[in-house]
């Protein structure tokens, strides 16, 4: 969710307006729009409809402590939980086979702050990396294999990451750096598979500064870069296959683009396909690949406080073949006309976990 509001705040910007309906890549008319804070629009979608749903396995979850088993996230009632969040707020929670790593920025009151990785089970270890002025995490990933990968963003020039977008690799046992990357913007798409670490890069080119998956080893060495792909990656996944998957969000024309990019296992682009949706991208055992997209469908009274937009969510997974041709989707709305999202985690078997949204009580 933070990556996903990091993403909607940097588009607001760039993009202020225009963006694709339901059926077709068009731009929406202004009525189409409400007005977030700061003047910025946010696109209200039309409800997509389901495609072959007796294809789907779906397993409901409504206890908060199994639902948090399954999907391998932290478990809250821990007393790590606690110690982490005491220390920061925000920090990224990851589950490793025999205990936690948190990813954060230091908030003794002292500014400017550094990027902290920690692994816990009590307090194991912990390191500090960063400079002179602000440097911060923005998401953060792990694999067994590889380590640890976080994003974020370094204005320390002295610093290991640079005055940059930074992606960094760390080991997994010792919290020692491997490498340090620039990449597009702080919090841009990455993925780490167990063999190598996906990067959203820039590249210059006759016609300007395009967008490169670069594909990084354990120990830094670059493997390839892809074919230069248009403006923005909203995801990236690698296939059972070698091959990568990339799901992208972008203008064009005044209107917005949503795509999927597939490419090969030498970064060679095979095959680009405009779709309805983007999202989180989930690989899946048969070769193919799960999309995830939170979509506002509509505005609703406001139920809390008024200096908020409040939407009723729709959340649509949908499952593709290795070949981009869609197999099913299903769109998951608990609580039609009200506040609320809910959730869906795809796992690997191609099955869905979902949790309902719950009414907030005003």
């Amino acid at each position: 969710m933070k990556k996903f509001l990091i993403y909607l705040l940097f588009l607001a910007v760039l993009f202020p307006t225009g963006c694709e309906e339901s059926d077709k890549p068009e731009a929406l008319n202004q009525e189409d729009y409400v007005v977030v804070a700061g003047g910025a629009l946010l696109p209200m979608y039309e409800p997509l409809k389901d495609v072959n749903t007796k294809n789907i396995e779906e397993r409901f979850v409504t206890d908060e402590f199994a639902y948090e088993i399954m999907t391998g996230e932290f478990i809250k009632k821990t007393e790590v939980y606690s110690m982490i969040k005491g220390k920061d707020e925000s920090a990224v929670i990851l589950k490793t086979k025999d205990g936690y790593i948190a990813v954060g920025e230091t908030s003794d009151g002292s500014y400017p702050g550094d990027v902290y990785i920690a692994k816990y089970d009590k307090l194991l270890l912990e390191k500090t990396y960063g400079g002179s002025d602000f440097d911060y995490p923005y998401t953060a990933a792990y694999n067994e294999n590889m380590g640890i990968l976080v994003s974020g963003k370094s204005q320390s020039g002295e610093s290991v990451f640079g005055n940059n977008p930074f992606a960094a690799l760390f080991d997994k046992d010792t919290l020692e750096l491997k490498w340090s990357k620039r990449v597009q913007f702080a919090g841009s798409a990455d993925y780490l598979s167990d063999t190598a670490a996906y990067l959203s890069c820039g590249k210059a080119t006759e016609d300007g500064v395009k967008i490169v998956i670069t594909k990084v080893s354990e120990d830094g060495e670059v493997i390839w870069e892809s074919e230069p792909l248009e403006q923005i990656i909203y995801d990236i996944a690698e296939l059972s296959s070698g091959k990568v998957i990339v799901s992208q969000h972008y203008a064009k024309d005044g209107d917005m683009v949503n795509k999927f990019v597939l490419i090969d296992e030498n970064g060679i682009i095979l095959k680009e396909t405009e779709t309805e949706i983007y999202g989180s991208l989930t690989a899946t055992d048969d070769g193919g690949f799960i999309i995830v997209a939170e979509r506002p469908v509509r505005s609703v009274p406001q139920p809390l406080y008024i200096s908020a937009l409040w939407t009723d969510n729709e959340t649509v997974a949908a499952k593709y073949d290795e070949e981009l041709n869609l197999l099913w989707r299903k769109t998951y709305d608990t609580l039609q006309g009200e506040m609320g999202t809910d959730t869906v985690v795809p796992q690997k078997d191609g099955s869905l976990m979902i949790k309902k949204a719950e009414k907030v009580e005003k």
